[in-house]
């Protein structure tokens, strides 16, 4: 195990009960971050678990994968410590993390906008920056529903 994993587990409480992850299944440190990829991650737990930790949420990118799905990476910084989440949707759906953090609200309505990725739970998708007339999926590679 390296210097810096033995770090977050001594400085983060890890419960593989909530999210089933822990320091040494699957961690690996680039581009500055620590990064984990799930596909099946739930991000209502991972946000709870987060924000127990007094974690704060950074941003979300978003990435069209092949097959017309969109990779999510969730971004938090816990005690100056990066932590990436790097997730996919399914069927282009996702679950809506913006009621446990308002922080989140703009960044799916934005990630709605560009890449239609619908977040189940939203009770509105305001638009932001598509002017009239712009159908949601801008920076897909075939505009609209994928």
């Amino acid at each position: 195990m390296t210097e810096g994993v033995v770090m977050l587990e001594r400085e983060i409480a890890w419960d593989a009960s909530l999210l089933g992850l822990h320091a040494e299944d699957g961690w690996e440190q680039k581009n500055g971050a620590w990064w984990i990829t799930r596909e099946q991650l739930d991000p209502r737990a991972m946000t709870r678990f987060m924000l127990a930790q007094d974690a704060r949420f950074v941003t979300v990118t978003a990435i069209e994968r092949e097959g017309g799905e969109t990779r999510l990476d969730y971004h938090w910084d816990l005690k100056g410590v990066i932590l990436t989440f790097s997730t996919q949707t399914h069927e282009n759906k996702f679950p809506s993390i913006s009621d446990l953090c308002p922080a989140a609200d703009w960044l799916e309505r934005e990630t709605y906008e560009y890449f239609y990725v619908e977040f189940a739970g939203r009770t509105s998708n305001k638009q932001l920056m598509l002017r009239p007339g712009l159908e949601a999926g801008l920076n897909r590679r075939q505009i609209g529903k994928p």
